[in-house]
């Protein structure tokens, strides 16, 4: 459909890790190609194995390349963190406020390092633009919970709320900017 209709620009945003999480072994015979995982994180993922990320990963990058090959602007969000920490119904309980310490980038990196290498190479290589949300919810190393006026920046584990979004994702308007040019 996106070959065909041709739009000036493609956002690619996605939650990596909730697609890319095998729970299968690679010695597991697997029927058919390479599968993300179910969305909402609704089982575990079997029928996806550790070697089938590199391919998947691979499959992208040849999809990205071909869209920018037909001179469309290729924007895909890379792994931004993310984790029970920014769940606001872990924040309040009653009149209990709860932990909302900071999430550290460089743990989050560090942690998904092999799934951040492989998508940050593979959007390089399609010749797209990688953004980074975290660009806008942390600063260096830190990323904040809450914004400046105590609300949560997550509406849930791993979305923004859209009042975030909004008032303080700017990182989007490189996007934006690409589609209205001429």
């Amino acid at each position: 459909m996106i070959k065909r209709v041709r739009p000036k620009v493609v956002l690619h945003s996605m939650n990596w890790p909730q697609f890319l999480q095998p729970g299968g072994k690679d010695s597991d015979e697997i029927v058919g190609g390479p599968q993300c995982c179910r969305s909402s994180y609704r089982d575990n993922c079997d029928y996806q194995r550790p070697k089938d990320i590199p391919a998947l990963i691979k499959q992208l990058q040849a999809d990205l390349t071909e869209l920018t090959s037909l001179g469309i602007k290729v924007f895909v969000a890379t792994l931004n963190p993310e984790c029970k920490q920014f769940e606001p119904n872990h924040m309040l309980s009653g009149d209990d406020v709860g932990d909302i310490r900071p999430v550290y980038k460089s743990k989050f990196r560090q942690e998904h390092k092999e799934l951040i290498d492989l998508v940050e190479t593979a959007v390089a290589a399609a010749n797209a633009t990688l953004i980074d949300y975290a660009d806008n919810y942390c600063w260096e190393d830190v990323c904040q919970v809450v914004d400046h006026y105590g609300r949560p920046i997550f509406k849930d584990s791993d979305h923004l709320t859209s009042t975030f979004v909004y008032r303080y994702l700017s990182v989007v308007d490189q996007v934006i900017d690409a589609a209205m040019a001429d």
